[in-house]
């Protein structure tokens, strides 16, 4: 819930759904932490958000650009 509120909150506010997703996976070792899953969940939280960062990596360079389309536009192939 935590995370999916975080996506929701973040897609509402920046329109991007790579940002919006980078913070719910950021989110997740939280959201495992304080609803009592303890060390496994933690560390599993951390590794998808490790691993879906590393898949995002095309969308922080965009993002950091500025470059990165709101919902609804595609962004040129590069």
């Amino acid at each position: 819930v935590f995370a999916l509120t975080a996506f929701g909150i973040t897609l509402w506010w920046g329109r991007r759904v790579s940002l919006a997703s980078i913070v719910a996976t950021g989110v997740l070792p939280l959201a495992f932490f304080f609803t009592g899953f303890g060390a496994a969940g933690i560390g599993t939280g951390l590794i998808i958000m490790t691993v879906s960062w590393w898949r995002h990596e095309d969308n922080f360079r965009r993002l950091i650009a500025g470059s990165e389309p709101p919902i609804g536009q595609h962004h040129s192939q590069e």
